[in-house]
């Protein structure tokens, strides 16, 4: 096996003639061969009867080294155990290539040589399914970012056997591109993202046989719609936004014209967008076309297998979890008020039941049930719910540091997201408990343990700082607050919270000045001190009134996403890939059914703005970290665990400043 599987590195240094890594399990083989850490790392793997470095690969390879970026490209070249005509045979191979590609990606993430951030693998038809089992195959601690399926392979896998094929589960995010549907590609959606170029099917565009016949190049017809998803892809990566996309849910009707919107760009100019893709590519090379030739498109141009009109809910369903505090009180009586609500569920302690008696006299279309009990009635009370709001248990100061914060509420809110993979996998969760920057990735990683993963169902709440930020600005501009729009990046808390109030609506705060002195107020410091002292890092705000008043904002836009409203923007903590520096940023994202369907990602932003983010992204970076490291910690739980190292940290500063005190 190890004869028959190399991985063959391309750079601009050596761009024509690839430096084998070898051996490939040994520390120092990838530094040896050139391989630089720094870069971005893309892994491609060909398919079945290519031989190496073969067309796809070649395509690949040379849209890589004409990017002005520098790129490790590594082919892994398993051309001898793919060979035609044994198709059953290399199918039988990629399990095992898959174990070897994981165990070369576990290596050198580990000794630095290739840093698992940085990693990116694409892999074309059976090749995706190497990339998947790589995935499968990896520690829980260490998952591969990014996996991009050119047109799965399809014939001896079955949909219903998810260990033996690509899955939504073996990598954070994974996006696909379809486009022989059916035949030799897979016929169904199986990645975060599905791309279906002219409806993902044979024939695509340029593949009739008397057209490749006249181009002389007949020797293509037998899988021309196949081999269409390498190309389509070799051509984004040369031009981002080459390939425009809309979401199958715009269709009006069975033969009516759809309202073109741009959702996305399908392949490298994709950044973490959910959901099921559509557009149109031209006949031969370049196929990208533009949004205004994407209009108009019918839908009888498309497979009605692959593209069906959605039947949106008229209502949603809502729970939530610790709605006997402070703040759970003020947002279920304004959840009750929901015209959106048909039913809300609260859980939580005594008199929880007699909140739910008093709150069912409101004249209001929502009915309220209660679920009594510490966290043995979670399970109840998920079962039924759209969206799952996670509030705090009470009894945290203000400036409570945020190790003490997560090591009081992690036990619950993992516990909490255990129960929801199992009765509400499929809901959205809104996670509040602070501080949110560890939070969200803690109920992420629990998710990641299941086959229920999805990015875009579990968002973190950044709604304080967005009303404060509406409000702060409505003050300074002598606007109403109600009427005015901030957008936001960083992290959802507000000492890592970055508003963009040079991008505000509908009046922007010009000039340096004006921005630093209204972010100053933003963050709680004074203007003299800003930005030399960004804020409060221990200091959580408690403003229940104000809190859940602007969750209470957040719930109605999720929940009219889901009802098909399709201006259902906000701004909330989601993992983005927009940042290299953290997996996790609060951005303006688009809610529908199933989630987050589009991220906006970062606009373009000012000199203070962008130091304010790189600030905050390294920062969130730390405390996804924290997420980790609490993880680990009650999953080796035992009457001798050691505490997690951010845990020792702050119990060491407490102590030297206690010593300093003493002096």
């Amino acid at each position: 096996m190890s004869r028959d599987v190399k991985f063959v590195l391309y750079t601009k240094n050596n761009p024509e003639n690839g430096i084998t890594i070898h051996p490939y399990n040994e520390n120092g083989a990838a530094r040896r061969a050139g391989v630089n850490p720094e870069w971005k790392t893309i892994i491609y793997i060909h398919g079945f009867s290519e031989p190496s470095p073969g067309e796809s690969g070649r395509g690949i390879i040379d849209a890589y080294l004409a990017k002005p970026e520098n790129f490790n490209i590594i082919l892994l070249d398993w051309g001898e155990l793919a060979a035609f005509p044994w198709y059953r045979t290399a199918v039988y191979n990629v399990k095992l290539v898959g174990k070897v590609l994981g165990n070369f990606i576990k290596l050198f993430s580990q000794t630095g040589e290739i840093p698992i951030q940085n990693l990116h693998v694409v892999g074309f038809s059976l090749g995706s399914h190497i990339a998947s089992m790589a995935g499968k195959g990896l520690s829980s601690g260490l998952r591969i970012p990014r996996i991009t399926a050119l047109d799965p392979a399809f014939p001896e896998f079955s949909l219903q056997d998810r260990s033996k094929r690509l899955a939504e589960t073996d990598a954070d995010y994974i996006d696909v591109i379809h486009t022989d549907a059916g035949v030799f590609g897979f016929p169904a959606s199986i990645g975060h993202a599905d791309f279906y170029p002219n409806g993902g099917v044979a024939l695509q565009p340029g593949c009739q046989p008397s057209y490749l016949a006249q181009q002389r190049i007949a020797d293509q017809v037998f899988a021309c719609s196949h081999g269409r998803a390498w190309r389509l892809y070799a051509e984004s990566v040369t031009n981002p936004r080459a390939f425009p996309a809309t979401q199958c849910e715009n269709w009006k009707g069975s033969n009516k014209e759809c309202n073109f919107t741009l959702d996305a760009f399908m392949g490298f100019g994709n950044r973490d967008t959910v959901g099921q893709f559509f557009l149109q590519t031209g006949f031969k090379s370049p196929y990208g076309l533009a949004v205004k030739q994407q209009i108009p498109l019918r839908r009888s141009d498309f497979s009605s297998q692959l593209c069906t009109k959605p039947d949106f809910q008229k209502s949603v369903q809502v729970c939530v979890l610790g709605a006997n505090t402070r703040l759970g009180t003020f947002t279920s009586f304004l959840a009750k008020q929901n015209p959106l609500i048909s039913t809300l569920h609260l859980q939580g302690c005594f008199p929880i039941e007699n909140m739910g008696n008093d709150l069912n006299f409101f004249d209001t279309r929502c009915r309220v049930r209660t679920y009594c009990g510490l966290e043995q009635s979670v399970s109840k009370a998920v079962k039924s719910a759209d969206i799952v709001v996670i509030l705090p248990t009470e009894g945290s100061k203000p400036d409570t540091p945020l190790g003490e914060r997560v090591m009081k509420e992690g036990k619950r809110v993992s516990n909490i997201a255990a129960q929801c993979t199992v009765y509400a996998p499929r809901a959205v969760l809104v996670v509040c408990v602070p501080p949110v920057s560890v939070t969200t990735p803690l109920v992420a990683e629990v998710f990641k343990k299941t086959n229920f993963y999805h990015p875009g169902r579990i968002v973190g709440s950044a709604a304080l700082a967005q009303v404060k930020a509406n409000t702060l600005l409505g003050r300074f501009q002598g606007l109403d607050p109600s009427n005015c729009y901030v957008p936001m990046l960083g992290g959802p808390e507000i000492d890592l919270a970055v508003p963009l109030y040079s991008q505000a609506k509908p009046v922007e705060v010009f000039g340096k000045s004006g921005s630093m002195a209204i972010t100053a107020r933003f963050r709680g410091v004074k203007e003299e001190d800003f930005p030399k002292k960004l804020g409060n890092p221990n200091y959580i705000e408690d403003c229940p009134l104000a809190e859940s008043y602007a969750l209470n904002q957040l719930i109605s836009t999720i929940a009219s996403g889901i009802c098909g409203d399709p201006h259902a923007f906000a701004n909330v903590f989601v993992r983005c890939g927009a940042v290299d520096i953290s997996k996790y940023l609060v951005s303006t994202v688009r809610f529908s059914r199933g989630g987050v369907v589009h991220n906006f990602g970062v606009p373009p932003l000012s000199k203070l703005e962008l130091e304010l983010v790189e600030r905050s992204a390294l920062q969130i970076k730390e405390r996804e970290q924290m997420a980790l490291d609490y993880l680990k910690y009650i999953e080796a739980q035992t009457g001798k665990s050691e505490l997690p190292l951010f845990a020792k940290r702050e119990k060491l500063d407490h102590e030297l400043l206690k010593q300093k005190v003493i002096r």
